[in-house]
């Protein structure tokens, strides 16, 4: 094949087939919510019931706690959700939100934009450094 066919083939491919992904919805992002995180939760421990949930302002990120005082954070990645139970965290304040060092050199940190003071001032109350 000549090089310049290929050159073509790639050239107009790729963006094609980004395109397409994203008119079939391959770029939507999923909103956080308390039944979203109960579904997932679901999935990760079955008898697992939730307590208290925070979404952040842009529905991205999320935290929450159990009714056994365990805390969790959740948080998407495009259509994806990822969920973690966490043993021992570090809440902090950070600028207009909370900031959880998930003590996991995987994950370092979350951050969560929260721009109610006094909810920022109620989560680091309840779930301070543990």
């Amino acid at each position: 094949m000549p090089l310049e066919v290929l050159g073509v083939l790639v050239g107009a491919g790729v963006p094609l087939a980004i395109v397409l992904a994203h008119l079939a919805g391959g770029s939507t992002h999923t909103l956080l919510d308390k039944d979203t995180i109960q579904t997932k939760l679901a999935d990760l421990d079955p008898s697992a019931e939730l307590a208290e949930v925070l979404v952040c302002e842009g529905g991205q990120s999320a935290l929450f706690t159990l009714a056994d005082g365990r805390l969790g954070v959740a948080w998407t990645m495009e259509r994806s959700l990822s969920l973690r139970l966490l043993s021992t965290w570090q809440l902090k304040e950070s600028g207009q939100g909370l900031e959880v060092d998930l003590r996991d050199p995987g994950w370092p940190t979350r951050r969560l934009q929260v721009h109610s003071q006094e909810t920022r001032q109620q989560w680091l109350h309840t779930l301070g450094p543990v």
